[in-house]
C-alpha cells in the first residue's frame, strides 16, 4: 500500500521534477535531452546477457571502474549496462569506456524514474541477469519489479549514516520492503551493515569500500608530474587542491586563501566544483573578490608556465580530478564545510599528500574517524582551524609527508573489497 502512495506521489510531482531538469538545462544544457531514456524508453543493441550496473554520476563512476573492468575481464560473454542519472556521469561512463563501448561490451543510458511504468519498460528491454546498484541506491518500484521478474539485485559498497537511517525510518514499510527485496547488501563498515539490518535488510555482507581500490597508473603519474612542473614553473612554491565545493564553501575557502596569500604570494588554488552548472558562478564570485584567476579549460597543460600572477584556477573539466590532485601539496576534501556528508578523502590518500576536511563527514565517517585515529587525514571545524591547517601542512615538510605516507598506508591496507565484491557476483551469476 506504502509503494502504491509513493507511486502517486511520484506522478504528482513529476511534472515539478521535468521543470527542473529543463531549469538546471539552462547551465547545463545536456539536462534536456534524451528524456526518453528517463521514461524507460531506452535503445540498446543487445546481444549476449547483460549485467546492469548503476553508478549515478561523476564519483560513483570513477569509484566503480575498477569493477566494471574486472566483470568485463571475467564475464567475456555479457555486456556490461553501465546507467546513471546525470549527464555528467554520462559524459564519465562514454569516455572512460570508449573501446568497450565501440565493441559492444558497454552499453549505456539513463536509469529510468522510478515509477511502475517506466521501470516495467527498462527491465522488459534490457533484461538483464543480475542488477548491481551502488552505495544509497534504493528505489522501491525498480526493486520490486527485478524481483518480480526474478532479477537478481544486489546494492554494492552500501552505506548508510545515521541521519540517512532516521530519513529511511521516517517511511516505515515503504522503505523496509525496499530494503528487503535485495539479494545481497555488500555494506562497507560493521556499523553501515547494523543499520541496514534495521531496515528489514535480509543478507548483508561487510566488504570494506571499493573506493580503496584505487590504482595509480604510469600514464597519470607522468600527466600528474608534467602538470605540478607546468605550474610551478612560474616560481611558484606550493598548490592547494579543493575538490568538490559545495554552495557556501568557496566564500570560506577564499577568504582563508587570502590569508595565506598574505603570507606566501606564490601560493595557488585551484577550486573544483561538485556541480558543472557552478563553474562559471564559482569563476565570477573570484574575479569579484579580485582574484587573478583562470579555467582549467582555457589553459594548456604542457605549453608553458602559468603565469605569474596566477591565483585561482578553477578545475572545470571531468573527470580529472586524480590529475589535479596528482598535481598537488595539500588537499581540502569538500562537501564537508557544509552539512552535506563529505567527499571521498581515500583519492588524495592514494597520491601520498595531506588532507583537510571540515567536519561534517557522515557519508564517510568510519574512513574519516579511522584516518584520523592514524594521523592521516586533518580536520577543521572553522575557518580560523582551516588556516592553521593549512599553514602547518603546507610548510612544516616533515610533518605533511608523515600525514600523506599514513593517508597512503591507509588505502593500501584497506583493500580487498573489490576481491569480495566480485565473489558474491560470481556467486549469483553461479546460481541464476
Amino acid at each position: 500500500m506504502m509503494r502504491l502512495f509513493y507511486s502517486l506521489f511520484f506522478y504528482g510531482v513529476l511534472p515539478v521534477i521535468l521543470l527542473r531538469l529543463l531549469w538546471r538545462s539552462i547551465k547545463a544544457p545536456l539536462y534536456r535531452r534524451r528524456w526518453g531514456e528517463r521514461f524507460g524508453f531506452v535503445s540498446v543493441e543487445r546481444s549476449s546477457s547483460i549485467i546492469w550496473l548503476h553508478t549515478v554520476s561523476v564519483g560513483e563512476s570513477i569509484a566503480a571502474k575498477p569493477l566494471a573492468l574486472k566483470l568485463l575481464e571475467q564475464y567475456p560473454e555479457c555486456q556490461l549496462l553501465i546507467t546513471t542519472t546525470t549527464p555528467t556521469g554520462s559524459e564519465q561512463v562514454l569516455r572512460m569506456y570508449d573501446e568497450h563501448v565501440r565493441l559492444g561490451r558497454v552499453l549505456h543510458c539513463y536509469i529510468p524514474y522510478d515509477l511502475p511504468d517506466c521501470v516495467s519498460r527498462f527491465l522488459q528491454r534490457i533484461q538483464p541477469a543480475m542488477a548491481i546498484f551502488m552505495e544509497t541506491e534504493v528505489w522501491p518500484n525498480m526493486l520490486a519489479a527485478c524481483k518480480k521478474k526474478n532479477i537478481s539485485t544486489l546494492l554494492i559498497n552500501a552505506r548508510l549514516s545515521t541521519k540517512s537511517l532516521k530519513g529511511y525510518q521516517r517511511f516505515g514499510s515503504l522503505s523496509s520492503s525496499a530494503f528487503s527485496q535485495f539479494d545481497i547488501i555488500a555494506a562497507q563498515t560493521q556499523a553501515d551493515a547494523e543499520r541496514m539490518a534495521l531496515l528489514s535488510a535480509r543478507k548483508i555482507v561487510v566488504t570494506g569500500s571499493i573506493k580503496s581500490e584505487i590504482t595509480i597508473d604510469d600514464d597519470l603519474l607522468q600527466e600528474a608530474v608534467l602538470l605540478k612542473k607546468t605550474w610551478s614553473d612560474s616560481g611558484r612554491k606550493k598548490i592547494i587542491v579543493a575538490a568538490s565545493t559545495h554552495q557556501g564553501e568557496d566564500e570560506v575557502l577564499l577568504s582563508v586563501f587570502r590569508q595565506c596569500l598574505d603570507k606566501d604570494s606564490q601560493l595557488l588554488l585551484v577550486i573544483v566544483p561538485r556541480h558543472p552548472e557552478r563553474f562559471s558562478q564559482v569563476e565570477k564570485y573570484c574575479i569579484e573578490e579580485n582574484f587573478s584567476t583562470h579555467r582549467m579549460t582555457q589553459l594548456s597543460l604542457s605549453d608553458q608556465p602559468l603565469a605569474d600572477s596566477a591565483q585561482v584556477i578553477i578545475g572545470d573539466t571531468m573527470g580529472q580530478m586524480m590529475l589535479l590532485l596528482g598535481a598537488a601539496d595539500v588537499a581540502i576534501v569538500c562537501g564537508s564545510f557544509i552539512e552535506h556528508g563529505g567527499h571521498n578523502m581515500l583519492e588524495p590518500a592514494a597520491w601520498g599528500i595531506p588532507i583537510i576536511s571540515g567536519q561534517h563527514v557522515f557519508n564517510f565517517a568510519k574512513i574519516a574517524s579511522d584516518m584520523q585515529q592514524q594521523n592521516a587525514l586533518k580536520i577543521a571545524k572553522n575557518s580560523q582551524e582551516l588556516y592553521q591547517q593549512l599553514e602547518y601542512l603546507l610548510y612544516d615538510a616533515e610533518a605533511a609527508q608523515s600525514i600523506g605516507d599514513n593517508a597512503k598506508h591507509y588505502v593500501e591496507k584497506n583493500k580487498g573489497a573489490l576481491n569480495k565484491t566480485l565473489a558474491i557476483i560470481g556467486d549469483i551469476l553461479t546460481s541464476n
